[in-house]
């Protein structure tokens, strides 16, 4: 069976614009990522962003099998002034 290819998330659709809401009614930005956009996005590993989901910090819908990550709790992530970090 022939791997079915991912479409690849633009990053200036991700575009992290603090104080401004995510609009839902926007057709040209995506609602959902994928858990390897969101790796690149956040430049981290597939361990981190099940870490970050399984805390809360990110959300994530489920769409069958696949898990999907919401792009507003990304904006919130990346926009948030108290990042978690390492102790």
């Amino acid at each position: 069976m022939p791997k079915l290819q991912e479409h690849p998330l633009a990053m200036d659709q991700l575009t992290i614009e603090p104080g401004r809401a995510f609009s839902a009614n926007s057709h040209d930005r995506p609602l959902l990522a994928t858990i390897r956009q969101t790796c690149k996005v956040l430049n981290c590993s597939r361990t981190k962003v099940f870490d970050l989901l399984k805390g809360g910090t990110l959300e994530r819908r489920k769409i069958g099998r696949a898990t999907r990550v919401t792009v507003a709790s990304i904006q919130q992530l990346v926009s948030n002034p108290t990042c978690e970090g390492r102790q």
